[in-house]
């Protein structure tokens, strides 16, 4: 059989951007370096092989097609061939080739009916990117000879709920996707054509950057495409809605080209008016009327949280957060000092969310405000701990009751500089305000490093200093408090 030209991942990236699919084939040929994947992606697709694996359950006793080497699919082919014509009724990672395009099917399942496909992603619902590849395969399956009677994308079911052992078949659910996919069958072979069509190019397609670059998925060339981008540009304007790649394509790649009279949201012209002049831009009153709210004591308050797709814990759901450590600064009265208090949890907990919360029930009192920087992550959690744990949720509730958000006067534009570039996030804020204080110089300086490495410890996969690591967690999250409480501080220095 002749050797495949397209993958089902070449030919989604090549729907995508035919650039992508050209220097995903020719990068080295021309010294093109792909983009380095960073630790939390090499944890996605990690995350996709444990899903695809735990999925099989669901159909146990499955023929194992998974070739032994990526390089040759030969024996994958041949096996999938027999394993059908011996009517084997389940069959992983199934491989089809037609038209020089090959496939691998995560589960063929026989049925009375006839053969059923499934796709397995880790995601809680069926998105429409996965329907265009699921076509794909329906499309060389079906050309390859296999009757198939329905093709299917299985992905968590989102109110899935763990208590006790894993219930693989409450934890999974699955869309019957054969009618979309016999809508857009047509498309399948006009864009493998145009795929194959540009991998015979002798040189690079001409393709600008765009949307695309990230939808559906981010390019590993981005690297490349970019290099001409400044660091900051027109590309960075807050909550852009397009108007950021009208400008690219004027020609126009700096906030201070950006004309007199474009039409611009209230937050974009601070943003422009503050890069073109270099002047702050400060409402005393606005920010007087925010401190006004406030009531000592103070609790400058912050989470961490691990994500896991396959539920770890009682009471979580798929992808629910799970809040595994605090850091809270307490003033008690105004000029007062300021004292810390932390927890970080134990991985080996399994009751750690419970713990937290009743140990952030213990810290933080019943009266005073509870100071977050944006609650749109603090409070959904509280929210979550007192739906879990309806015996404290009485308390929990009384602390979301408390709190107020931090960013907002930045959010609103109260406060703002040109050093915040657009954003109002604590790591753009804090540089601005307080330049002596910098997570620069953190062995962990951003939440999903945070994230990732407690997650890893929680499964048994952390291989580094442990202890040295727990030290760095609890420095990274107390001084996002902090943070919080120098910022206080200048807001109030700019009251007139």
């Amino acid at each position: 059989m002749e050797k495949h030209i397209l993958s089902k991942s070449t030919f989604m990236s090549g729907v995508q951007c035919k650039k992508r699919l050209y220097l995903h084939k020719n990068h080295e040929k021309f010294g093109i370096k792909r983009d380095k994947l960073t630790a939390q992606q090499e944890a996605v697709f990690a995350t996709g092989t444990a899903v695809g694996e735990l999925a099989q359950q669901l159909f146990p006793g499955g023929v194992d097609c998974t070739p032994e080497s990526y390089y040759d699919f030969g024996p994958s082919l041949e096996l999938t061939k027999q394993s059908i014509a011996d009517v084997k009724t389940v069959i992983y990672e199934a491989a089809f080739q037609y038209d020089q395009v090959l496939v691998a099917l995560d589960i063929l399942v026989k049925k009375d009916d006839g053969w059923h496909a499934y796709e397995v992603k880790s995601t809680n619902d069926t998105k429409p990117q996965h329907i265009h590849d699921a076509t794909l395969q329906y499309w060389v399956m079906t050309n390859a000879g296999l009757n198939i009677q329905t093709i299917n994308i299985l992905h968590f079911n989102k109110e899935y709920v763990r208590r006790g052992e894993l219930n693989i078949e409450e934890l999974f659910t699955w869309d019957d996707v054969t009618e979309q996919v016999e809508e857009i069958l047509p498309t399948i072979r006009p864009e493998v054509k145009a795929c194959k069509a540009v991998l015979q190019e002798p040189e690079i397609p001409v393709q600008d950057i765009g949307p695309h670059c990230s939808k559906p998925y981010d390019c590993d060339f981005r690297g490349h495409c970019w290099k001409h981008v400044p660091e900051y540009s027109v590309l960075n304007l807050t909550n852009p809605r397009g108007k950021q790649w009208d400008l690219y394509l004027q020609g126009i790649m700096k906030t201070t080209d950006i004309p007199e009279g474009y039409p611009l949201s209230t937050a974009q012209q601070y943003q422009v008016q503050a890069d073109k002049t270099g002047e702050s831009f400060i409402d005393s009153d606005a920010i007087a009327a925010f401190t006004s709210q406030l009531t000592y004591p103070l609790y400058f308050m912050d989470f961490e949280t691990i994500q896991s797709a396959i539920p770890i814990y009682d009471e979580t759901r798929p992808y629910q957060m799970a809040v595994f450590q605090y850091s809270v600064h307490i003033q008690k009265e105004e000029g007062g000092t300021v004292e810390h208090k932390e927890y970080l949890a134990d991985p080996k907990d399994p009751n750690l969310r419970k713990t937290v919360a009743q140990r952030l029930i213990d810290e933080l009192g019943s009266t005073g405000s509870v100071i977050v920087y944006n609650n749109s992550f603090e409070g959904p959690r509280l929210n979550e701990l007192a739906r879990d744990y309806p015996e404290l949720a009485a308390k929990l509730q009384a602390i979301a009751d408390r709190i107020v958000d931090l960013a907002v006067p930045f959010r609103q534009r109260a406060y703002y500089t040109s050093e915040m570039r657009g954003r109002h996030s604590i790591k753009t804020v804090l540089p601005a305000l307080v330049p002596e204080l910098s997570y620069k110089d953190l062995v962990i300086q951003e939440g999903g490093t945070a994230s990732l490495t407690f997650l890893q410890m929680v499964q048994r996969q952390f291989d580094g200093d442990e202890e040295k690591t727990r030290e760095a967690l609890i420095k990274y999250c107390e001084l996002d408090t902090l943070a919080m409480v120098k910022i206080l501080k200048e807001l109030d220095n700019n009251i007139a």
